[in-house]
């Protein structure tokens, strides 16, 4: 069993799921808005998540610091 405060779980939701979702629409409107075509538009917005994530991995430890996830074995 894995178990999380509620604050380490939230803010576990909030960057792996919230923020890339955001990114990803934020880029994807502001391109094609400025009339990039919608192929590049798309790749452009996961391009911009994959370096989120990235850099979400170089961070890992400063997380690992905030984040902390309890393991029960049953």
């Amino acid at each position: 069993i894995v178990s999380a405060s509620t604050q380490n779980a939230m803010l576990s939701v909030l960057l792996a799921y919230i923020v890339p979702s955001i990114l990803i629409i934020a880029v994807l409107a502001l391109l094609i808005l400025a009339g990039t075509s919608e192929v590049l538009a798309a790749t452009l917005s996961l391009t911009t998540t994959t370096v989120y994530f990235i850099v979400l991995y170089l961070l890992r430890n400063k997380f690992a610091k905030k984040i902390k996830f309890k393991v029960k074995i049953a």
